[in-house]
């Protein structure tokens, strides 16, 4: 665990499937998990996978939704011209014809994405 003193404002409180960051009193504290970047080559983006929480052995994909780092990939791909930001959840989120894939752009110059999640398209909670 990482512990940095705040500098000026607060930044707005996240919690999420990859970084959770609180404010106690004047600190901020950040929890890291292990990741995977994996490359596409036709792309030339780098997505970052991180490693489940109750299985950290696997990847969240894998180990929660059966879904491989692959088939998240080419959903993210084939899917980019169906990608809608959530504000709720302040993440995006790319449709593919079979998968959802929830993500944030971690550094959209050097073209790496971290995915959150990507979830059959049976298992969206999505309406539209």
């Amino acid at each position: 665990m990482r512990r940095n003193r705040a500098a000026g404002p607060v930044p707005r409180q996240i919690c999420g499937e990859c970084t959770v960051i609180c404010r106690t009193l004047s600190m901020i504290v950040v929890v890291e998990r292990r990741f995977r970047d994996i490359e596409d080559g036709n792309s030339g983006l780098v997505f970052r996978f991180l490693y489940d929480r109750e299985d950290p052995t696997r990847l969240h994909v894998e180990a929660r939704w059966g879904v491989s780092p692959e088939q998240a990939i080419e959903s993210f791909v084939t899917g980019m011209k169906r990608t809608i930001w959530i504000e709720q959840k302040r993440c995006f989120e790319t449709t593919s014809t079979n998968h959802v894939v929830v993500w944030l752009w971690m550094d959209e110059a050097r073209k790496r994405v971290l995915v959150i999640t990507c979830v059959p398209g049976t298992a969206s909670t999505r309406t539209s």
